[in-house]
């Protein structure tokens, strides 16, 4: 979707690249301007996209999210080819979440669209953990309500919208609040899990280099000093800034077709916390059994040619009997308890 406005029309959006990314919850598309407007000069044609009927979170009871890692990949695939795309150069590109729905949706819609264009800043304008999210703070967002714009600590630095001249009956609706993410249970959830705190650990497992997308640049790890493994490197953004990181060996890339293959439950329900190294899977089953709903169960068997193959030792269980662990061992695979109550851990 299309829309030719003055850039000043965009003052309910967080700025994630100046006069060229945005991210904002709508509820409407600002109008046109006039094409006799005599400030036409200073028009930009901004692309509207969103991703609400698109990347669907599938849930189990009152959790809505975070997305997973395909999906992110997606969104970043899809956000990356907008950036280089030679009829969208000269426009500006803003990434929305609808904001005409139930209002608890709208705001979970807003926490999902929050995690994706910062984990995208971080993993591919190499914005850090505080640079990316500077501009959704709450805080932040109260002191432009008030006409105080907080000032970044750097230019790499998202920036809040300008709430103050956001108006209830406007095309733009506030940013906040952003729930926290609930866990897969249909009871109160004891943990507030913020979209900060999502963010940190994608912080975190960029920095030990747990995983990397194939098409993103190499970041930085550990940040360092005096230390002659240091290298200077340009980040890929529009700034002019660099950044001093200790380089650690590349992780083997992320491959999204395996990740969304192996994520369906009919294929195992596998996936690899740790790459090459902590593996969870739902627990195998005596018979395979599918359902008259289509929920498929598996057994051992199911598995084992693929951790033969991906070199998997030890099988730890953590629910309740329901295969025979022997079938494992037989397999040269290892086989230890650890129970918990079902859906504890």
């Amino acid at each position: 979707m299309d829309h030719s406005h003055a850039e000043d029309q965009l003052h309910g959006a967080v700025e994630i690249i100046p006069s060229r990314l945005y991210y904002a919850p709508l509820r409407a598309f600002p109008a046109s301007d006039d094409e006799n407007d005599s400030s036409s000069s200073k028009k930009k044609s901004v692309h509207y996209f969103s991703i609400d009927s698109e990347l669907i979170y599938w849930n189990f009871f009152l959790d809505y999210g975070p997305l997973n890692m395909g999906q992110l990949y997606r969104f970043c695939a899809k956000l990356n080819s907008k950036l280089s795309s030679v009829e969208l150069r000269d426009d500006i590109v803003c990434f929305y979440s609808s904001d005409r729905g139930e209002r608890r949706i709208n705001a979970e819609m807003r926490s999902n669209a929050t995690v994706l264009i910062c984990a995208y800043s971080m993993i591919y304008l190499g914005k850090t953990l505080e640079e990316a999210y500077f501009g959704f703070r709450e805080e932040h967002a109260e002191a432009s309500r008030r006409g105080r714009v907080p000032e970044p600590p750097s230019r790499n630095c998202s920036l809040p919208p300008q709430s103050k001249r956001v108006r209830g009956d406007g095309p733009f609706a506030r940013l906040h609040p952003l729930p926290p993410f609930h866990d897969a249970s249909p009871i109160v959830c004891t943990y507030d899990l913020t979209c900060y705190d999502v963010l940190s650990g994608l912080d975190k497992s960029m920095q030990l280099g747990f995983f990397q997308y194939d098409n993103a640049p190499r970041l930085p790890s550990t940040p360092a000093e005096n230390d002659p493994s240091i290298t200077s490197v340009a980040d890929n953004s529009d700034m002019s800034r660099f950044h001093a990181v200790k380089r650690r060996p590349n992780p083997r890339t992320f491959n999204a077709t395996e990740y969304e293959h192996f994520e369906q439950v009919e294929n195992g329900d596998l996936n690899w916390i740790v790459s090459d190294k902590i593996l969870a899977f739902a627990g195998p089953h005596m018979k395979k059994v599918v359902t008259p709903e289509g929920f498929c169960m598996l057994t051992p068997a199911d598995y084992i040619p693929y951790f033969l193959k991906t070199r998997v030792k030890l099988v730890v269980r953590l629910n309740k009997r329901c295969y025979d662990e022997g079938d494992f061992e037989r397999a040269g695979i290892g086989h230890v308890e650890h129970y918990y109550l079902d859906g504890s851990c």
